[in-house]
């Protein structure tokens, strides 16, 4: 009689389950954040997201494309993959406040969208402060420049970060990047970077991947902050414009580091004591002698 019990009561929850469908709010969320996109110029033809309609008060928004929710905490939405929905290139401002909608959101990508800046016009900087729960962003593919960092540096919740393809240049990382205490995997690849400077601050960060391939780098030198990230494991330089020199000094004061990118480089380098695997390509190996192999005492 027990078990008859409990299999009952399993069934009228999952109907009830069925006919709650996803979080009322986080569904008015959704609409607002598809009006304003869609207020946008740079669409392609017809609309964008069509399951998000407004036309069945009870249709359930976890089930709408390019939407994941979470049975574990009620059914709110705790992802979001908005990649390449705009197709056109006038320059565009992306309202985060319209993510605030979605308290437990987890990942956003918004890759390939062709936006060239953040902004909130009620918290302003500090908008990304609401998102609390936001482990993964990628705003790969898009126009932002350094000033979009001022926006990303209060997301202190950040475990994985993808800013490739965009138009940073210059010096990274800007101030207050050591709030990313959580970081974990950073993809800076193909921007204008040309120099990291260094902070004592970066040490208490957790980063165990940086991908600075197809930058600006042409002096190693210019490496010379990344000894302040002692957590790192797997480093990507591939394509950068290095000028030959006999070591990366930098490298020798990164003990965690197992892997390092050097594709598409021709250079020559000393092998840091840990190293468990090197890559390089045909066209950089005729910059390397064998000597240069030797390691560190």
């Amino acid at each position: 009689m027990a078990l008859v019990l409990i299999v009952v009561a399993m069934i009228l929850q999952f109907q009830m389950k069925g006919c709650v469908g996803c979080v009322e709010s986080e569904r008015m969320g959704l609409l607002e954040l598809k009006s304003y996109l869609n207020s946008l110029d740079g669409l392609g033809e017809g609309s964008i997201l069509e399951s998000w309609s407004d036309d069945d008060p009870k249709s359930d928004c976890c089930k709408w494309e390019r939407v994941t929710c979470s049975d574990a905490i009620g059914g709110h939405i705790v992802n979001l993959s908005l990649n390449a929905l705009m197709f056109m290139d006038p320059p565009r401002g992306l309202n985060i406040s319209l993510l605030h909608s979605f308290p437990q959101l987890k990942t956003f990508a918004f890759a390939d969208n062709k936006f060239d800046r953040l902004f909130d016009p009620i918290y302003g900087y500090k908008s990304f402060q609401r998102l609390e729960n936001l482990e993964t962003l990628d705003f790969s593919g898009n126009y932002f420049n350094t000033s979009v960092l001022s926006f990303l540096s209060a997301a202190r919740s950040l475990r994985f970060l993808n800013l490739s393809s965009n138009s940073l240049e210059g010096v990274f990382p800007p101030n207050g990047f050591n709030n990313f205490r959580e970081l974990e995997g950073l993809d800076l690849r193909n921007n204008l970077i040309k120099d990291l400077e260094a902070g004592e601050g970066l040490r208490e960060m957790k980063l165990k991947t940086l991908d600075l391939s197809w930058n600006r780098f042409s002096e190693t030198a210019r490496l010379k902050g990344l000894k302040h990230f002692v957590n790192l494991q797997v480093l990507k330089l591939a394509g950068n414009k290095f000028t030959l020199t006999p070591s990366i000094q930098a490298l020798k004061d990164m003990p965690k580091l197992q892997e390092l990118d050097l594709a598409a480089i021709i250079r020559r380098l000393r092998q840091p004591r840990l190293l468990k695997a090197l890559r390089i390509d045909e066209s950089s190996r005729a910059g390397f002698k064998e000597e240069c192999f030797d390691k560190y005492a």
